[in-house]
């Protein structure tokens, strides 16, 4: 999740030749096309994982895809509202005290804004486990 904060964080997704500067000889379209591969290879890789990732990790991640302006493949969005459904149920069912995984009031702001930036919304199931958290 980090390497995709990072991306976020700058606007800008990895293509070839970004490491050598602006001077490099990689045409535009090349690095778009290059980009998008770098995408699809980080969310199919990063789907399989979701269930591992942490509170904080699941709001870094949406929240990137929402500063890059990018909508994920519905399978990685599936797998994001269930591992963050998990997240959001562990929350909520450990005392007040904010253990380690859960979602801090940031992770959950920085969640919601990321949904509707990128014009998704939770369930309405859900949607009462964000408000709680």
């Amino acid at each position: 999740s980090n390497v995709l904060w990072a991306c976020g964080r700058l606007r800008q997704i990895p293509a070839a030749g970004a490491a050598e500067g602006p001077s490099s000889a990689v045409p535009e379209k090349e690095k778009c096309l290059q980009a998008r591969n770098f995408m699809r290879s980080w969310t199919g890789a990063m789907q399989l994982r979701l269930s591992l990732c942490n509170a904080q990790e699941l709001s870094n991640i949406i929240w990137s895809f929402a500063r890059l302006e990018l909508i994920p493949s519905r399978s990685f969005l599936l797998a994001w509202f269930a591992a963050a459904d998990v997240a959001l149920a562990r929350s909520l069912s450990q005392s007040s005290f904010l253990g380690e995984g859960q979602f801090s009031a940031q992770a959950v702001a920085n969640s919601l804004w990321a949904l509707a930036k990128l014009g998704l919304q939770p369930s309405s199931y859900a949607w009462s486990r964000w408000i709680r958290a």
